[in-house]
């Protein structure tokens, strides 16, 4: 875990230097979609892929990373986006949010317009952990509709969409909440937006302006641990709650839709 008495410079290099463009305007003469998609249980990218492909296009870039070197059947996607698909094994580490952080720290996705993150969730603590994966992927991918809402949405001036389930609230923040009001205080936050609402699952779309302001921050990757199996509430949590944050921060934040875990 953290260490609770390290320095106040601890998650971010440049907390001054943060972006906070109203929105940053595309570098392309078409829309261009970016994707990341984590794998840690390859049994779930079957029914992940179902749901992304029809989101995609020839244009789109989609990123798999992967926390073993399993063989992946990536067939259904290639089908799509041709060679606009790059593989890469990492370790299991910061879950499907350090692989994500990476991604935008070294810029992979800068000439996106947006990005859609995707990664195949299991939580086994949970009883409903199989529902709430499905409801988060139907609320962003379930439909036509859903997917064009979303890409309105971005394309209007949105900063983060995210489908809106009975998780999506403010709810006990047990561990995370301490690194999180320290993520604040780095960057001279008031606490109160710890109490905003965020893409709880970490299943999202983003704009170029939110890409380029958390980009801007230059995070320390060194605050994540090796997964060690638990589930405690540590810096992957806090930077999902942070996602939001930083949304209410651009000033242009907005849903993907209903969609309640039953």
């Amino acid at each position: 875990m953290l260490n609770q008495e390290s320095s106040p410079l601890e998650y971010f290099n440049s907390p001054s230097m943060l972006e906070l463009p109203s929105r940053a305007a595309s570098h392309s003469k078409i829309w261009r979609l970016g994707v990341h998609v984590h794998i840690h249980y390859p049994d779930l990218l079957t029914e992940l892929m179902e749901f992304l492909v029809p989101a995609l296009d020839p244009n789109s870039l989609v990123v798999v990373t992967k926390t073993a070197s399993w063989e992946l059947d990536l067939r259904t996607i290639e089908a799509v986006v041709g060679n606009n698909i790059i593989v890469r094994a990492v370790e299991n580490r910061g879950r499907d949010i350090l692989p994500f952080l990476a991604l935008i720290a070294e810029g992979v996705f800068e000439d996106c317009d947006a990005v859609l993150k995707l990664h195949t969730k299991r939580s086994l603590h949970r009883v409903d952990g199989e529902a709430w994966r499905r409801a988060l992927l139907s609320g962003l991918l379930g439909s036509p509709e859903a997917i064009f809402a979303w890409k309105v949405e971005l394309m209007s001036g949105a900063a983060l969409v995210f489908p809106r389930t009975i998780y999506s609230s403010d709810w006990c923040l047990a561990q995370s909440q301490p690194i999180l009001e320290r993520m604040f205080q780095e960057l001279g936050w008031s606490p109160r937006r710890s109490l905003v609402r965020f893409p709880a699952g970490s299943m999202f779309a983003c704009s170029r302006a939110w890409i380029a302001s958390l980009r801007s921050l230059n995070i320390r990757e060194e605050v994540f641990s090796h997964e060690s199996g638990t589930h405690d509430h540590g810096p992957e949590h806090a930077f999902e709650r942070f996602f939001g944050a930083l949304a209410m921060e651009l000033a242009v934040f907005a849903d993907a839709g209903q969609v309640d875990v039953k």
